[in-house]
């Protein structure tokens, strides 16, 4: 197990630009999260079935939360407990979680599903996708909020990085060797750009996915794709794979059986990077009809409103 290196540059955390792991990074409030119960879930904001709260709780009260937004995206939230700088940091843990047996480079983390995530108190977690619908407004215009869910429940939710995948959180503790904040690392620094002739990449964009990898993989290696075709982008192809992976393992889509993944990711791409500047609901509609048109899709199983919350925080 690794503790990633930036996190001795974060210091206390207060609002304004950084320089952390060699980037500028813009650390933004998002107000204060209530933690009743003093016990915290990290989770998919959209999917928290089976959340497990950590085994580490804080007092119950309300606590700050920043997010730090890096050029590619958000790239890790904290909740803030004290004005104290942290002087060490922990892997966060849910009962049943063994640290000890990680390798260097391994995580133990939570996996995110529709690309965003969460922080919330484990009593207001059932209450947590009754704010679904409020994510689509606010993911066209900021990387995170504070959810109000009703009956004084809330959670902050932020986009996770560059997408799905699994994240870490830590601990920081402070000289007094009390907890002084909690924060989730969406592993973005160090990551590099794409580069055509650069295969090491897939090693280096943090979190992966093999069926992923394996359709980039055999982008980067293709002569077909010319530098100014951005139906060949490999980060707009990455990004259309995950969108359908997301679709089909949801169980929202079905392929044939001799779908050739690479192809229909490919073409969906330019579709998507469209669809995203559009108007949820729209951009959800032209999804849906450009999928069913589709030789390699064998049907759609999700409704326009269903891809319209997704869509909108893509």
């Amino acid at each position: 197990m690794t503790i990633p290196d930036y996190l001795g540059e974060l210091g206390s955390i207060t609002a304004g630009l950084k320089e952390i792991g060699g980037e500028s990074v813009d650390i933004t409030s998002l107000g204060a999260l209530s933690l009743p119960s003093g016990s915290i879930v990290t989770c998919d904001a959209l999917a928290p079935q089976e959340a497990l709260p950590f085994e580490l709780d804080v007092e119950p009260g309300e606590y700050p939360l920043f997010l730090g937004v890096s050029d590619l995206g958000v790239a890790f939230a904290v909740l803030k407990f004290n004005e104290l700088p942290a002087t060490r940091w922990r892997l966060a843990t849910v009962p049943g979680d063994d640290p000890d047996e990680l390798d260097d480079g391994e995580i133990i983390g939570f996996a995110v599903e529709t690309g965003s995530a969460c922080f919330v108190d484990l009593k207001a977690l059932p209450h947590l996708e009754s704010g679904a619908d409020d994510q689509i407004s606010v993911f066209k215009k900021a990387h995170g909020a504070i959810f109000d869910l009703g009956g004084g429940h809330r959670a902050g939710v932020f986009k996770s990085g560059v997408g799905d995948g699994i994240y870490a959180s830590y601990w920081g503790f402070a000289k007094n060797d009390k907890p002084c904040c909690l924060l989730i690392d969406f592993a973005l620094f160090g990551v590099e750009e794409f580069d055509d002739d650069n295969e090491e990449l897939l090693a280096a964009r943090g979190p992966s996915d093999p069926l992923i990898d394996n359709v980039l993989m055999r982008i980067l290696r293709s002569d077909d794709l010319g530098d100014d075709d951005d139906d060949g982008d490999p980060v707009a192809v990455e990004s259309a794979t995950r969108f359908l992976k997301l679709l089909f393992d949801s169980g929202g889509l079905s392929f044939e059986n001799d779908a050739d993944l690479v192809a229909l990711a490919t073409r969906f791409a330019p579709v998507l990077l469209t669809c995203e500047q559009m108007r949820p609901d729209d951009g959800a509609e032209a999804v849906s009809e450009w999928l069913l048109e589709q030789d390699e899709v064998d049907d759609l199983f999700v409704t326009d409103d269903q891809l319209a919350i997704v869509l909108a925080q893509w």
